[in-house]
């Protein structure tokens, strides 16, 4: 799909787009200005019941940050980030129903 530019500002620009036969189905594009980083969010659809047992995590290898957050509403959430090759890759489980939330791909050095 295309993107569609969403927000400017002097740090970064946002973009959204939809995925087409995929089961996740929109994410964010964030480009800094600079040219120096990126971040990608995508995520399911709400109605989706991807769970963290439906996933197989372990060819992303060790976990390079564990981030557990327990106010984040509704449930509380979990990250497991690994670095591949200098590149963040995130997935954002749901604490309670380990739902996934978004997986999220970062790379540069972002502010």
């Amino acid at each position: 799909s295309k993107l569609i530019e969403t927000e400017q500002n002097p740090v970064s620009t946002f973009y959204e787009f939809n995925l087409e036969n995929s089961s996740l189905d929109h994410g964010e594009v964030r480009l800094a200005q600079s040219g120096e980083w990126a971040i990608i969010i995508i995520q399911p659809p709400d109605d989706a019941e991807i769970l963290e047992d439906d996933l197989d995590l372990a060819p992303w290898g060790e976990i390079a940050y564990l981030n557990i957050s327990p106010d984040v509403p509704p449930e509380g959430m979990i990250a497991y980030t690994y670095d591949s090759d200098g590149v963040l890759v995130s997935f954002h489980f749901n604490e309670e129903s380990r739902k996934l939330d978004s997986v999220v791909v970062e790379w540069g050095e972002s502010e």
